[in-house]
């Protein structure tokens, strides 16, 4: 009976010590992930086609003249529609113009996303892999709020 309550005890002791072992492992291994993933981020923000795609951005936004729910915004519809119904409070010549605009910065998103996939594509692999679905905005948030001068990088982009 001694015997059988030692293996008991031995066994109940490796499984807490395993677990601790597994859960120290893990926070190291999301400490590496999350700093291989911020540090892609920064090298995505230093890309000539994330400048470019910022600047066309910033050129838009300012066109717009928008003060109000971003929400209209966010669908390429909602863009458009609110744009064809306050032409006159934008700085675009045409509709169409801004149709081009809009366009141009599409074109420009894939370029960023496919010369950037190094960074996506380990974005991809932790939400999959790892089920850290916060990764992306969390990363861009601190980045962000650590290195403001980042998002003017744009303003140096020819």
């Amino acid at each position: 009976m001694g015997n059988i309550l030692k293996i008991s005890l031995l066994f109940l002791l490796f499984s807490f010590s395993g677990k601790a072992q597994t859960s120290v492992e893990d926070t190291l291994t999301a400490s590496y992930r999350y700093n291989k993933a911020r540090a892609l981020y920064i090298k995505s923000l230093h890309s000539k086609s994330s400048m470019h795609l910022n600047k066309l951005g910033a050129e838009f936004r300012d066109k717009l003249n928008f003060f109000g729910d971003s929400t209209v915004l966010a669908t390429r519809e909602g863009a458009l529609k609110w744009i064809k119904e306050n032409l006159e409070r934008t700085d675009f010549e045409t509709y169409e113009a801004a149709v081009n605009e809009y366009e141009a910065i599409g074109v420009a998103s894939a370029n960023q996303v496919k010369d950037n996939s190094e960074f996506y594509d380990y974005i991809k692999y932790c939400a999959l892999y790892h089920k850290e679905y916060s990764l992306l905005p969390d990363v861009c948030l601190d980045v962000h709020s650590s290195n403001p001068e980042l998002l003017d990088l744009y303003k140096k982009y020819e």
